[in-house]
């Protein structure tokens, strides 16, 4: 066994942690306890250029439309397609670790002219929305609500779907999953032409039980500042996100070997900077790139690359961005590392700075997957087992800063049989 592959089954999934520590995973989906509410079959999303995406968007006088409802929840964490050769058969718009889908999506009805004020679930499977109880935090939530704002939607995470697998690692993937969602229903937002606000809910983080499931952030349908450059993508936004994947079944693992021109690399970084600020920075390991040599790069907000240090060794920097063992990274045109100032998120007692530093890199993550579909190649995320090297890589050693996600981007084997659904899927018996 080499000593990648010892990294990772000894850090990067549950043993490290005694055998028995943790309860058998919870089930992804919950079954309906009280009366649901049947969403209307969801909408295709709306096509829009790029100059109505970029423009003041509407903010609703009123809550959403039971269809609109049905399209944003359907396009954020609803079942689209369905690979009957792969492992893991449903697959969702935002990635998940290993399918086990921790983030849950619900629609807050303030002022609904169809539904009671409160709190829905989301279930993919059902396509509708559940209503769940009022939670302790609930007026927690309320007062984090815009003035004259009438709905929302709310994100949580189940830790106790990954915690079985990946132990204390489940932490760091649960926050990282929810920037993914976070990003995706944004985007859903931006195609029906609504404006989004966030509202991270990191006073309500208690881990009082272990497997309790934990309020993350509410995302209100009102202004938000649009931060960064103007960006675009060859293709429209709504067929982007349909396309958006982490390479198909286990012929994801071995990617075809394909050459990116240079324009293509730059408008990927200026479309997923386009929405994050100064809040982090991105960089890349050029492999295959035409018009640049190999080696680390740094990316500015324009999406103009910045040579950090030439690639003397490649096969060091492949041992050290390996995502899992057997995943060959060597076709790959880049990868892209998302890193962020970290000189005091490990030293902090609280929870709030390591959730919004994971979040954000989730939420860029996700920016460069639809990037990425839009160039037809896959953007599978991943933790590197060697930060470390990265860091001395990209020259983070004397900044404060650290990568905390990459994003392996390349052009998967056709295995034949994707089936990409416009509608809910129903879950076999």
């Amino acid at each position: 066994m080499t000593a990648a592959t010892q990294f990772y089954t000894t850090t990067y999934q549950k043993r490290t942690a005694p055998r028995g520590l943790f309860t058998p995973a919870a089930a992804p989906f919950t079954a309906a306890r009280d009366a649901e509410v049947i969403l209307p079959a969801p909408a295709p999303l709306p096509e829009r250029d790029w100059a109505q995406l970029h423009a003041p968007k509407a903010r609703p006088a009123g809550a959403l439309t039971l269809e609109q409802i049905a399209s944003v929840a359907f396009h954020t964490l609803g079942l689209t397609r369905y690979e009957p050769t792969e492992h893991y058969a449903f697959h969702r718009l935002a990635p998940s670790p290993r399918c086990r889908y921790p983030t849950e999506l619900h629609y807050v009805a303030l002022r609904h002219p169809h539904l009671p004020a409160g709190l829905y679930r989301y279930h993919p499977v059902r396509h509708t929305l559940q209503p769940a109880a009022s939670p302790a935090w609930w007026a927690s939530l309320l007062a984090t609500a815009p003035a004259g704002c009438a709905d929302g939607w709310l994100l949580s995470s189940v830790p106790g779907r990954v915690r079985n697998t990946y132990g204390d690692f489940s932490t760091r993937l649960m926050f990282l999953e929810a920037g993914h969602v976070t990003e995706q229903l944004r985007l859903a937002l931006d195609t029906h032409g609504l404006e989004a606000a966030d509202s991270p809910l990191t006073a309500d983080l208690r881990w009082d039980a272990p497997d309790a499931e934990v309020p993350l952030s509410a995302v209100w349908h009102a202004p938000f500042p649009h931060a960064g450059p103007v960006a675009d993508l060859p293709v429209p936004l709504n067929r982007s996100l349909l396309q958006r994947h982490s390479g198909h079944g286990f012929n994801g693992m071995f990617p075809s070997p394909v050459r990116l021109p240079v324009r293509s690399v730059e408008r990927m970084a200026r479309y997923a900077l386009a929405r994050t600020g100064h809040a982090g920075s991105l960089h890349a390991l050029i492999r295959h790139v035409d018009g640049l040599p190999a080696g680390a790069y740094a990316f500015d907000p324009s999406g103009r690359p910045t040579l950090r240090r030439p690639l003397e060794d490649p096969g060091e920097s492949d041992r050290a961005a390996f995502i899992a063992p057997g995943f060959d990274v060597r076709p790959c045109p880049l990868v892209w590392f998302v890193a962020v100032q970290t000189g005091d998120l490990y030293a902090s007692d609280r929870w709030e700075p390591y959730q919004q530093a994971h979040g954000f890199a989730g939420g860029l993550a996700q920016r460069l997957g639809v990037a990425a579909a839009a160039h037809n190649l896959f953007a599978r995320p991943a933790v590197s087992h060697d930060e470390q090297y990265f860091d001395w890589l990209f020259g983070f050693t004397q900044t404060g800063q650290t990568t905390l996600y990459e994003v392996l981007v390349g052009r998967d084997r056709d295995q034949g049989f994707p089936q990409r659904l416009g509608r809910p899927v129903t879950a076999p018996a």
